[in-house]
């Protein structure tokens, strides 16, 4: 039962990623805008990887700045899928170590803010001639990794098409067998007091990059 459960969980990815990406290469797909909990959705895609974080002895750890600020307007599905998905892959792709979560602020105005995600990890890392590929459709390290971990190689292309949507930059800095960092920024409308006249539509910040 257990390994049909797995199996059936591995194909509802697949199938998810193959239809997330053919929606966003036509065009069909946009974020929504709506008021959400920051440090509740990153809290929940931490939560939700403790279980197998915990089956491989691996340390999964978050750093959320003070000054975050509580609500913001996005679409919290899609952020959260980001998240999931590099923590994910930080997790499969370690053996001993940890794997860290970190989230700040880049820059704030009165009307939006630029937050700065960091996922970290003691992992396998990436070869240095992979990293221009890596957020590449259907783009993993090599054919051993596939082999040993799975995957369809599409999770990374959307996440950089949905980090892109959000109006920020993903990139990521690793070597191999000394671990990863995935680091993204995304803009994100604040919360008004009177949240009519919060104004979800704004220009990206200045020197959002």
């Amino acid at each position: 039962m257990q390994i049909v459960k797995d199996s059936s969980e591995s194909l509802m990815v697949v199938i998810n990623d193959i239809l997330d990406f053919s929606k966003i290469e036509a065009g069909k797909f946009e974020l929504e805008v709506c008021p959400f909990d920051l440090r509740k959705t990153a809290i929940d895609a931490i939560r939700t990887l403790e279980a197998r974080a915990k089956q491989k002895g691996l340390m999964l750890n978050s750093y959320l700045a003070d000054d975050l600020p509580k609500m913001l307007l996005g679409d919290a599905a899609r952020l959260r899928q980001v998240l999931l998905n590099l923590l994910g892959n930080a997790v499969k792709f370690t053996d001993q170590g940890s794997v860290k979560l970190t989230v700040s602020i880049s820059h704030q105005d009165a009307s939006q803010v630029l937050l700065h995600f960091m996922v970290s990890d003691t992992g396998i890392g990436i070869a240095a001639d992979k990293l221009e590929h890596i957020f590449e459709a259907f783009s993993q390290a090599d054919n051993s990794v596939t082999r040993q971990y799975g995957g369809t190689g599409l999770g990374l292309a959307i996440c950089s098409k949905l980090v892109d949507m959000m109006q920020g930059e993903i990139r990521v800095k690793s070597e191999l067998g000394q671990g990863s960092q995935f680091i993204f920024t995304a803009v994100f409308a604040l919360v008004q007091a009177d949240a009519h006249s919060a104004n979800p539509q704004a220009t990206p910040l200045d020197q959002a990059h």
